[in-house]
């Protein structure tokens, strides 16, 4: 299927499963300590993350199941490189709920965004299984799954994903507990929470 997004209403976008994400993009930034030579593995979902992930100078490469999801956002850093901000924060409120997020407040910093043009060639898309369809060749500094594990994986998922890890390397997961009932598993051996990156993550959501 061809997405001519520029063409799309508001109607037709809601085929993208999601427009935008529903966790604060600048609590991924410093729970993962990004920094500018991290090479990033990260789920693409509506590019928010893979956008903040990028403007820190570091080289994301975003992988998602749903080709939508990729186009999406290669449409959204297109409307970018022409400075057509409004069309890289059209749904930015979708995700959260609210006009005034702090993901809005977050991408609205000119400053910010002009980075993320910047640095747009260093992200690299691909349709791909996070746990499955990972290049073997590249060893990452971070890995950032969302919440990817809520769908069917299980610790052995989470064991091969983090093999693609360089030694001392960081995983991201979002909050491992969903309506006050635990929704994923115990860390498997060779993982251990990095209680200090944790606490700030917390802090920023």
């Amino acid at each position: 299927m061809i997405f001519d997004f520029d063409k799309f209403s508001d109607e037709d976008f809601k085929m993208v499963s999601y427009l935008a994400t529903n966790e604060c993009v600048e609590a991924v930034v410093q729970g993962l300590d990004v920094q500018k030579e991290d090479i990033i593995l990260a789920v693409c979902g509506s590019g928010d993350v893979p956008f903040a992930l990028v403007e820190k100078g570091a080289k994301v490469v975003a992988v998602d199941v749903r080709m939508s999801q990729i186009e999406y956002s290669k449409w959204r850093l297109k409307r970018l490189n022409e400075m057509d901000v409004n069309s890289v924060l059209r749904f930015i409120d979708y995700g959260r709920g609210e006009k005034n997020t702090v993901n809005w407040d977050y991408f609205s910093c000119e400053r910010r965004l002009s980075r993320v043009k910047e640095y747009a060639q260093r992200i690299e898309f691909a349709e791909r299984n996070i746990f499955s369809g990972v290049m073997d060749d590249v060893c990452f500094t971070k890995i950032y799954l969302s919440n990817a594990l809520g769908f069917g994986e299980n610790s052995a998922s989470l064991t091969s994903v983090a093999s693609h890890l360089a030694s001392y390397g960081l995983l991201y997961i979002t909050q491992d507990r969903f309506y006050g009932q635990s929704r994923f598993f115990d860390l498997p051996p060779g993982l251990v929470d990095d209680a200090e990156l944790t606490a700030m993550a917390r802090e920023y959501e």
